[in-house]
C-alpha cells in the first residue's frame, strides 16, 4: 500500500519518478492486483477489495492499462468505505470503459448519500465525529 500511495501523492503533487523506478512500481501494483503479488500479514484483515482499488487508482494516474484486470475485484462501493468510493470515482474518470458512465452515476449517488451537514459543517456520515 505504501507503493499505491507514493505513486499517487507523487503524481498529484506533480513530481516525476524515475522511469526505471516507476515502472517496477507499476509493475508490482498490477501483480498485487492480479494476485501475483501476496503480501502477508501477522493482523487478518478483510480489506483486499480496498487495497486493489487504492493499487487501481495509483496505476490509473499513469496509463496503466486496468480494465482486463478489473475483473479481479467485485464491484460493490456501496459496501466499500468512503475512501474507496472516491478512489474509485477517480479511476473511473480516467478509463474509457463501457460501463464507465453508469459506474461514475452510481459513485457519486453513494457520495452525496453519505454526505451529512450540520450547521456550517459538511462531512461524510461514515467519518468518526
Amino acid at each position: 500500500m505504501l507503493t499505491a500511495y507514493l505513486v499517487s501523492i507523487g503524481a498529484e503533487a506533480g513530481l516525476e519518478v524515475p522511469n526505471q523506478a516507476l515502472e517496477r512500481m507499476t509493475s508490482g501494483l498490477k501483480g498485487f492486483v492480479e494476485g501475483r503479488v501476496n503480501r502477508t500479514s501477522s493482523l487478518p484483515t478483510s480489506d483486499l477489495t480496498v487495497r486493489k482499488i487504492m493499487a487501481l487508482e495509483a496505476l490509473s494516474r499513469h496509463g496503466v492499462p486496468i480494465i482486463d484486470i478489473l475483473g479481479s475485484i467485485t464491484l460493490e462501493p456501496n459496501l466499500w468505505p468512503t475512501s474507496a468510493v472516491i478512489d474509485w470515482r477517480s479511476i473511473l474518470r480516467r478509463i474509457e470503459w463501457s460501463e464507465r458512465d453508469k459506474r461514475l452515476r452510481e459513485a457519486d449517488h453513494i457520495l452525496r448519500a453519505r454526505l451529512n451537514f450540520q450547521g456550517t459543517t459538511l462531512g461524510f456520515s461514515t467519518e468518526k465525529g
